[in-house]
């Protein structure tokens, strides 16, 4: 008898290992329309009026309802994909500042210009050694407010380099 109860037991847990497997790959799936939306620089909007709305439909027709409303509660607002943007933008700050601390030489290069509306900006490119090659980044992007002079952009420069 307790061999009969183990058995179902077992089979149970399987059914339910393989469902929470399925639902890991919805929830995988989800995300991936959301980013290939941002790398071919679509409106953010595009998660929720589209991508969100063909992920419900599929997702009810494929796996049932119960699995479309765990889709249907994933947040795909401006908001939440506008901080997962920044979150992703700081942790590659943060590997390119390790990257630059790492290696045992490395230049800036400081770019100057002006945009369309008037505006005096500076943009920090770094080039530094990682692993034998030499790597080149973007840095930083700041908006120069007062005086456009070399002390201005140093300090701007040294201040981020001090954060």
């Amino acid at each position: 008898m307790a061999c009969f109860w183990s058995d179902i037991f077992l089979s149970r847990l399987r059914a339910l290992s393989q469902l929470s497997a399925c639902l890991a790959d919805s929830l995988n799936l989800a995300r991936r329309p959301l980013n290939t939306a941002s790398r071919n620089k679509k409106p953010h909007t595009i998660g929720e009026t589209l991508v969100k709305a063909c992920l419900l439909e599929c997702t009810k027709i494929i796996l049932g309802d119960t699995t479309a409303q765990k889709i249907a509660d994933l947040s795909v607002s401006d908001s939440t994909v506008k901080s997962r943007i920044n979150d992703m933008s700081a942790d590659i700050k943060r590997q390119v500042i390790e990257k630059i601390k790492s290696s045992h030489i490395f230049d800036i290069q400081l770019d100057e210009f002006t945009d369309v509306a008037s505006i005096s900006q500076l943009m920090v490119f770094a080039r530094y050694v990682h692993i034998e090659t030499i790597e080149g980044k973007f840095l930083f992007c700041s908006l120069l407010t007062e005086t456009t002079t070399v002390a201005d952009d140093m300090n701007l420069v040294s201040n981020f380099f001090s954060k």
